[in-house]
């Protein structure tokens, strides 16, 4: 048995909160409180499992056969996951019975929508991982044979995901202030570069490795770790900014930041948290590590049923909750990722279940 990185179970227990966070947003109101916390919470949850799974991954040598299983186990748990939420929707919605024939049931599986809703937007995440691990036996050929090929390829995913963005919309916030016609080098980068699906997720994902080795067990002083704090503070106030342009105030119905994911200040938001975690020894800290490794392990346990889970409670409690406020807003967040523990656990012991499932842990 591998031994345990402690930090990267805490970023991991701290990331899937923080999706939670992101999807359970009924409770929270409508202040300037409110778009901050969601702001953060949006911009870095994603992106810091990413790096954790870049960390792990690429520091490993890789066994194309257990990997090409382990992507197709994946592949497989997504549909079954799909499915099955499909069937847990139906007591709440009779439209999933009578709108989805076979044809839009395979397109549904496949990953398509449908016209009655089923709590499974959040899954974008699975495809993009799924796309990252086909193409990680490439990736890994080129970061251990050839770094002028592997710089490349990094500089191609940061130009096409942040920089592109970043252009796109500069000429989105022209086209509104001066009336000008909207211009998108985004369309163009879709039709020249074959990789733009994972250009930002791929780039999380080995800039996660990149910190993980300046970082990890490294002596770095109080300076460096301060700067680090404050450019995490300052790429957050520049996220906040241009939620400010674009929408034009930073309190009422939330609305995220276009492309927040693809945002410089995200990138280096999240790399700054992740870099701080990295260099943090967490060594003496038992019980934090024993809490943070039981959760770590089942994170896509909880993230592949939260949102049914937000689903069931918007529908049922929420109507009749009248309070509003961060407080309920992070208890009822804390509720959810516990109940998706205590809902998905008894079937990690069920061998055909867990498997099909893609549950964790292995017993």
């Amino acid at each position: 048995m591998r031994k345990r990185i402690e930090y990267i179970d805490v970023v991991e227990t701290l990331a899937i909160f923080f999706v939670v966070c992101c999807h359970n947003k009924a409770l929270l109101g409508q202040s300037v409180l409110a778009t901050a916390i969601l702001q953060f919470t949006t911009t870095v949850a994603v992106p810091l499992f990413f790096m954790a799974n870049g960390a792990l991954l690429m520091s490993r040598p890789l066994d194309l056969k257990k990997h090409l299983t382990k992507t197709g186990m994946l592949v497989t748990a997504v549909f079954a996951w799909r499915l099955l939420t499909w069937f847990l929707v139906m007591p709440f919605d009779t439209k999933t019975y009578s709108q989805i024939g076979a044809v839009n049931l395979i397109n549904y599986l496949l990953g398509g929508t449908t016209s009655a809703y089923i709590p499974v937007e959040d899954y974008w995440y699975m495809y993009r991982l799924i796309a990252i691990y086909l193409f990680l036996p490439i990736i890994k050929l080129a970061y251990n044979h050839d770094s002028k090929v592997f710089k490349y390829l990094m500089v191609i995913m940061f130009v096409s995901a942040f920089v592109v963005t970043e252009i796109d919309f500069i000429f989105k916030l022209a086209s509104k202030w001066y009336g000008i016609g909207l211009i998108s080098v985004g369309s163009f980068r879709d039709k020249i570069f074959p990789l733009s699906l994972i250009s930002d997720s791929g780039f999380y994902f080995l800039a996660g490795d990149f910190l993980h080795r300046n970082y990890y067990q490294k002596e770095i002083s109080k300076k460096s770790r301060i700067r680090l704090a404050i450019t995490a503070v300052a790429a957050y106030a520049l996220l906040l900014f241009q939620k400010l342009l674009q929408q034009g105030t930073l309190s009422g119905s939330w609305q995220r930041l276009d492309n927040d994911y693809l945002r410089i200040g995200t990138l280096v938001l999240a790399s700054s948290i992740y870099a701080l975690f990295a260099n943090t020894d967490f060594s003496n800290k038992k019980h934090l590590n024993r809490y943070c490794q039981f959760v770590s392990v089942r994170t896509m346990n909880i993230y592949m049923i939260h949102m049914y889970l937000i689903y069931v409670f918007n529908r049922l409690l929420v109507p009749k909750t009248s309070f509003r406020g961060v407080g309920i807003y992070l208890l009822s967040t804390l509720g959810i990722a516990i109940v998706g523990l205590l809902v998905t656990e008894p079937f990690t012991y069920i061998g055909f279940i867990r498997k099909i499932l893609g549950l964790q842990p292995r017993r």
